[in-house]
């Protein structure tokens, strides 16, 4: 291997070699020409640069194709390891400051239902993307303010459905016009509302969704209550709500949205999606969550509005004796009993006791949930 100093010295005073013939498309030669050019005017000034200009010539059209974007990913590890810590390489721009490093290093690699980032017009779902593995699966789709990503759903993807529901009365006529297959139902809806409203079968469902932030947890309450809930949820949303999804009893994430959504779903995993990855960059960071419905159910059907009921109940006043709030509802004595059953001590709050040990008292307190 030669010494960099030899190739530096190459790369200012000698042409490329020409590329072995048909084995680069004409646009990627003229843009990896112009980055070995000796004229620093010429050369990308950033890796980034080079790279999204590489990204920006492959289209995402079917059959699968990889795009741009997850070419991007799978390279800039590797180019950033070999390039200064937290800083990209900015060449002949001694007064320009360095760009934080992208993506950043504590960001762990893309998992399925990836956000929107600044090349995202041109993605399709990624090789381990969910929607590659369900190949007959029907899809809710939460994407339909993002039409590239929801197109390649219906048109790259082979789910037998895709319901997408959009609110926003220009955006939806603006889907209606640019996306036509017989796959795609489009609902000019509010996704709330109509949760709330239509009361479906959604056990064989998928939702792969960039939910509204504002709204995020009430859809999720939504979906995991439904009377059959989706198979699997993988969401975009705000990073202190996917927090809350994926903590354990004794954080101080942990709470009510947890252990509603826990009581049907298990948490898979998440990951941090920082702000630079969306455009316009929103004032938050996101995070992805995946959330595979539980089964066998932790509880009967009759049994979790009692759940619920224990759960709101016991962190209405979170720092309380959990015990002391509940016997505002439930006698004292039989509270008592499941305490010492479950081996809780008299003094324990809420937000230390774990999904199991509330699944375990509200069985205790089924048999006898009358207010006393």
């Amino acid at each position: 291997m030669q010494d960099t100093r030899v190739l530096y010295h190459r790369q200012l005073h000698e042409p490329p070699d020409p590329p072995v013939a048909n084995t680069l498309s004409t646009e990627w030669e003229a843009i990896l020409r112009a980055a070995l050019s000796p004229d620093p005017r010429r050369r990308p000034q950033s890796m980034r640069e080079l790279m999204q200009a590489l990204a920006s010539t492959l289209p995402a059209i079917p059959p699968y194709v990889p795009s741009g974007a997850e070419i991007l990913r799978a390279v800039a590890p590797k180019f950033l390891d070999e390039s200064p810590p937290d800083a990209e390489t900015v060449r002949n721009q001694s007064n320009r400051p360095a760009l934080p490093a992208w993506p950043p290093r504590e960001m762990p690699s893309p998992a399925p239902s990836a956000p929107v980032a600044q090349a995202a017009s041109r993605r399709v779902p990624p090789p381990g993307n969910p929607l590659r593995s369900w190949p007959r699966d029907p899809v809710l789709a939460g994407y339909a303010n993002q039409p590239p990503i929801l197109r390649a759903m219906v048109i790259g993807g082979s789910q037998r459905e895709v319901l997408a529901i959009e609110k926003d009365t220009k955006l939806f006529e603006t889907l209606t016009a640019r996306i036509n297959s017989p796959r795609l139902k489009l609902l000019h809806d509010d996704a709330l509302d109509y949760l709330k409203r239509e009361l479906r079968d959604w056990s064989d469902w998928k939702v792969v969704s960039n939910l509204p932030y504002s709204v995020a947890s009430p859809i999720l309450v939504e979906l995991a209550q439904a009377q059959h809930p989706p198979e699997l949820i993988v969401a975009t949303l705000q990073l202190e709500v996917a927090k809350r999804l994926m903590a354990a009893a004794g954080e101080k994430d942990y709470g009510v949205l947890t252990l509603l959504i826990h009581l049907d779903y298990e948490p898979k995993g998440f990951f941090k999606v920082p702000a630079s990855c969306f455009f316009p960059e929103p004032d938050v960071d996101s995070g992805c969550v995946r959330l595979a419905r539980r089964v066998p159910p932790l509880l009967k059907p009759t049994e979790k509005p009692i759940f619920r009921n224990i759960v709101k109940r016991s962190f209405s006043q979170r720092r309380k004796m959990m015990l002391k709030v509940l016997k505002e509802e439930w006698p004292a004595k039989k509270l008592e009993q499941s305490f010492e059953q479950m081996r809780l001590p008299v003094q324990t709050r809420a937000e230390n006791v774990t999904l199991e040990q509330f699944v375990l008292l509200t069985g205790e307190l089924s048999v006898d949930s009358t207010k006393t």
